[in-house]
């Protein structure tokens, strides 16, 4: 390269390149010959001259030898080939198959397995429905659960509703507010009936209801009263009743317990008496009529058998015409009922009916079988003995209980040396008494059952110390219905 006359650059013409790039030795500054046909300086590039590496280095921007580079391929191309030698097929070939010593991988989940699980038996088992919130919601008459389930794998959500059923007297379920209301209530009678009476001694004579509130649950060990709590005061013999309508104690009784003489409608007590006619008490308890034998076996020798065409005679264990129901007149011997032989059977104006009996005979119709009672036994007898304490059992009668019958049951006070005499009049089914004893250290109570369908007497639950000592032990009857 020189220069021209006119002192520019010039160079031969090399094919028909352009973009040449010439350093001048002149100057040495480095020129482009571009496509116009002129030298242009490059100055950029004449303003430094580059270094160039002779060696690698990792920390070096600078551009580097072509022998450096040549060299440090060589010396790894030779630890390269050192290295194979000793490098397992798997790592020079990259085949899972070539791998020694493989893991073991399950295609199912397991709780024991310690290997690794596959993909796909993880997804099988977790692809379903999972719950992941429940919400329980209830009113008066049900109660229901909400489900909010997800499938982990897909991804899609779902809800379910699920009501519980209503228990029924073969599935089991849920109970609605008016059933528990109902269940409670129950209870709470029951608990009245089987732990709400207690005998307690030491009140005053005039308790408050303060007073008889504290000793009522210092008693029983409740935290609050109940409907008819009980107080069976034995200091004072009072008893003392709750109602939590009115939330207040009443007395029940003043003193010693009244039993009201009975009735031919109320039940109630009966006094002996020794006068002919009247029922005497025995010494074991039962009742026997008075005069009743005399007056069978003089009424049965005056009257003249043949008169009363074939009916038996007056049963002189009973009082009653047997089997046989007569109806219309009953003719008696000429003299045989005088005004001498009525007063010595006790028989006044005032015990037979108006114009009922003439010298001859008796008035027609007086004599009928509805007037004759037609009862199986006398009254006194014992309809039925034993000795009856499990409470819950029953017992046959073989006499059968007579609606409106008057009736006395016998029971041990405490003590086989004692006895206790409850009457009752039986109703049309059930009959039941209560009647408590104390003796001011040991109490008891019998809850008893007459049953004229049945004909069973019965110990219900309720009754409290029961034993041999305060059992049922005979029912005795001593009036006709």
């Amino acid at each position: 390269m020189g220069t021209s006359a006119e002192g520019e650059l010039y160079a031969p013409k090399i094919g028909d390149y352009t973009n040449a790039v010439v350093k001048y030795l002149a100057d040495g500054l480095v020129y482009v010959y571009d496509n116009t046909g002129n030298w242009t300086l490059i100055a950029d590039y004449n303003a430094v001259t580059p270094t160039v590496d002779q060696s690698l280095n990792i920390n070096s921007d600078n551009p580097i030898a072509n022998r450096a580079v040549t060299r440090a391929i060589n010396q790894l191309t030779a630890e390269l080939a050192a290295l194979d030698g000793s490098l397992a097929t798997v790592a020079k070939t990259g085949d899972y198959d070539d791998l020694i010593d493989k893991p073991t991988i399950d295609d199912t989940i397991s709780t024991t397995s310690t290997n690794a699980v596959a993909n796909s038996a993880i997804t099988g088992a977790i692809n379903r429905e999972f719950m992941y919130d429940l919400e329980m919601t209830a009113d008066a008459d049900s109660v229901t659960f909400k489900e909010d389930k997800v499938n982990p794998v897909t991804g899609v959500t779902s809800q379910e509703l699920d009501v519980i059923p209503t228990a029924s007297t073969t599935t089991a379920g849920t109970i609605s507010a008016s059933e528990y209301t109902s269940i409670k209530n129950s209870q709470e009678r029951l608990d009245a009936l089987e732990g709400g009476s207690v005998a307690i001694s030491g009140l005053s004579a005039t308790p408050t209801q303060a007073e008889l509130t504290t000793a009522w649950l210092t008693e029983t060990g409740e935290s609050a009263l109940i409907n008819r709590a009980s107080i069976y005061d034995i200091t004072n013999t009072k008893v003392w009743t709750y109602y939590t309508n009115t939330t207040t104690w009443y007395e029940v009784t003043a003193g010693t317990i009244q039993v009201n003489p009975f009735t031919n409608s109320v039940a109630g007590t009966i006094l002996g008496s020794n006068t002919d006619g009247n029922v005497s008490a025995n010494l074991d308890g039962t009742g026997t009529v008075v005069g009743w034998s005399t007056l069978v076996n003089t009424v049965n020798s005056k009257i003249d058998d043949s008169a009363l065409n074939d009916v038996a005679f007056i049963d002189d264990t009973i009082g009653h015409v047997s089997d046989t129901a007569y109806v219309g007149t009953a003719n008696i011997q000429t003299g045989a009922v005088t005004t001498a032989k009525i007063a010595d059977l006790n028989v006044t104006e005032g015990k037979l009916a108006s114009s009922s009996v003439t010298t001859s005979k008796v008035a027609d119709g007086a004599i009928t079988a509805s007037k004759i009672s037609s009862a199986t036994m006398g009254i006194g007898d014992s309809v039925w003995t034993g000795n009856l304490y499990t409470v819950g059992d029953s017992e046959s009668i073989s006499t059968p209980l007579v609606v409106g019958g008057v009736y006395v049951i016998e029971v041990w006070g405490m003590s086989s040396y004692y006895k206790m005499f409850f009457p009752v009049v039986c109703g049309s089914g059930f009959t039941r008494i209560q009647q408590a004893y104390s003796d001011g250290v040991d109490s008891c109570r019998w809850r008893i059952s007459l049953d004229t369908a049945s004909n069973t007497v019965s110990l219900d639950n309720g009754s409290q110390n029961m034993g041999t000592n305060t059992a049922i032990t005979a029912i005795y009857r001593i009036a006709l219905g």
